[in-house]
């Protein structure tokens, strides 16, 4: 299977961004179908500024992810994964992970989050942070206001921007 890191990756590359750079400790090489990015060991290793860190790592990780994207000064994290006060109700990483990141002036976007789309326009290249493949997702609003996807391989569906009423607080900073 592949991992949602790759696929937000490749999703980026593919809309034209520059500056993507895959982070994980083992390093190596990410082949992107074409193209191949090199694998950095953690973002201090980028020789680069970052302005945005996608962090698609297990929510065990994420703490010392963000003090380590703090430390690189990076200015807005968006964080892919669950697993925090919505299954384990008195954790409290989600609670430190926002307090780090508005002590240091970091916009921050999540936990929990599908992520966020925009097909780009003339002065800039799209963003695509899902981690489903577009031939693989439908559309759907439920009542709360919600994203949701469903995977649904006979369709392929493409939109433009991609907005929802985040859960209280999951959207933070300046």
């Amino acid at each position: 299977m592949t991992k949602p890191g790759n696929i937000i990756a490749e999703n980026l590359v593919k809309l034209g961004r520059k500056g993507v750079y895959p982070v994980n400790p083992k390093g190596e090489t990410l082949d992107l179908g074409g193209a191949s990015l090199p694998i950095h060991t953690g973002i201090n290793a980028i020789d680069a500024p970052v302005d945005l860190a996608i962090l698609a790592v297990p929510a065990g990780a994420c703490l010392a992810a963000v003090e380590a994207c703090i430390q690189k000064g990076v200015k807005a994290i968006l964080l892919i994964p669950g697993g925090f006060t919505e299954t384990v109700p008195n954790d409290t990483t989600e609670d430190q992970i926002a307090d780090l990141a508005a002590s240091n002036g970091i916009r921050l976007m999540g936990p929990n989050c599908l992520g966020v789309i925009f097909s780009g326009d003339t002065e800039s290249p799209g963003m695509n942070t899902f981690f489903i493949p577009k031939e693989k997702f439908s559309l759907d609003l439920d009542t709360t206001g919600n994203l949701a996807l469903r995977i649904v391989p006979q369709f392929d569906v493409a939109f433009s921007k991609s907005f929802c009423k985040p859960p209280q607080n999951a959207v933070r900073g300046r």
